[in-house]
């Protein structure tokens, strides 16, 4: 007979271990504390009630405490006066979500409640945690002694290899991901193309250009015109087809203003290669002498071109993962890593956001 068990806690994590639950149990329903007491809300089929009318299922079905924050529900239900061998913890059941879930599906680990006490059964020793400060004090040293990463990263020095990002030794490790944007997004960069300070990146593609231009808020040099993004001064209306701004508005501080001056000189159908930084050390020499304002995640930089393209015309793509961030902020170059490690992009580590916005 399966048994029958009430969730405790809904949403994405809940989701996440549905599989397994649904294999092992019968569920009888949710109680979560974004119902207010003595309502009924539904999630799905079930019925979702406030942990205070948890009596509603009945008094001995088993408990799955279903968040990140499991603990907070486990000490809920202790006050409440909930059995705690009806208590369950979700953080052992599959898949394993974080560092300690991982810890605690390991055979010869297990966790367990008693006298409203959290005990840890590890290496055939029972060990007491009174609180969660106990507990994860007691997982922090199980984890110290299993990970020898873990060690190495509690020993890393409070100073950087190098506060140039690395470029004493090779490339930064942000240029990298700029380049790749600007070519996934080659076919663009054609007819008047113009870039900001230098010939950077336009130069690569002159095959496909009639025109180069640089907009420089100085303005000397052959084919550079004289212009500010946020005043207006040199912005002539429907003249580039294509704009290469990479690693500029970060020193901008008035980006709403240049936003509509960038979508003012666009031709129809132009198109602006934004790159902007995420994760990031300063550029000291920037930020002493322009300004450096702003990092941006993909979120932010996207609404900031909502306010003058559509957004079916705003394209953007994250990139770099925990490895080149971590490299990024202490100055390691890109030659000092491998291919291998730029080739995943986790959006939780943005160092790079590349934007395409066409008018």
């Amino acid at each position: 007979m399966v048994e029958k068990i009430i969730l405790f806690g809904s949403g994405n994590y809940a989701a996440q271990k549905m599989n397994f639950i649904r294999d092992n149990y019968e569920i009888l329903g949710y109680v979560d504390n974004a119902v207010k007491p003595g309502k009924t809300e539904y999630e799905g089929e079930y019925t979702k009630l406030n942990p205070s009318d948890i009596t509603f299922y009945d008094n001995d079905s088993k408990i799955i405490l279903l968040s990140f924050k499991w603990y907070e529900m486990y000490s809920q239900l202790i006050e409440m006066g909930v059995d705690e061998k009806r208590i369950l913890f979700g953080n052992t059941f599959k898949p394993s979500l974080d560092v300690v879930e991982k810890l605690l599906s390991d055979e010869d680990v297990a966790l367990n409640s008693q006298n409203g006490s959290l005990v840890i059964e590890y290496n055939k020793q029972k060990v007491i945690c009174a609180n969660e400060t106990e507990f994860k004090s007691f997982i922090r040293n199980i984890v110290s002694e299993r990970d020898s990463f873990y060690k190495c990263l509690t020993d890393l020095p409070v100073k950087p290899f190098s506060k140039r990002f690395g470029i004493e030794l090779g490339t930064a490790v942000d240029r990298i991901y700029i380049e790749r944007f600007i070519e996934s997004n080659s076919e663009y960069i054609k007819g008047t193309v113009m870039e900001i300070a230098e010939l950077k990146y336009a130069q690569k593609y002159q095959n496909q250009i009639d025109q180069s231009l640089i907009l420089h808020i100085n303005g000397w040099g052959k084919n550079v015109i004289k212009g500010d993004f946020v005043t207006g001064e040199g912005i002539i209306e429907n003249s580039v087809d294509c704009l290469i701004c990479t690693q500029t508005l970060l020193c901008i501080y008035d980006i709403h203003s240049a936003i509509k001056n960038i979508y003012k000189m666009l031709k129809p159908g132009g198109c602006a290669l934004f790159t902007v930084p995420g994760i990031t050390q300063l550029s000291l020499y920037d930020y002493r002498n322009w300004g450096q304002y702003w990092s941006f995640t993909e979120q932010s930089a996207r609404k900031m071109c909502m306010e003058a393209f559509d957004s079916d015309k705003i394209s953007t793509k994250v990139y770099g993962n925990v490895k080149t961030a971590m490299s990024f902020l202490y100055g390691v170059c890109a030659e000092s890593l491998s291919e291998i490690d730029f080739e995943y992009d986790d959006e939780q580590f943005q160092v790079i956001i590349g934007i395409r916005v066409v008018k």
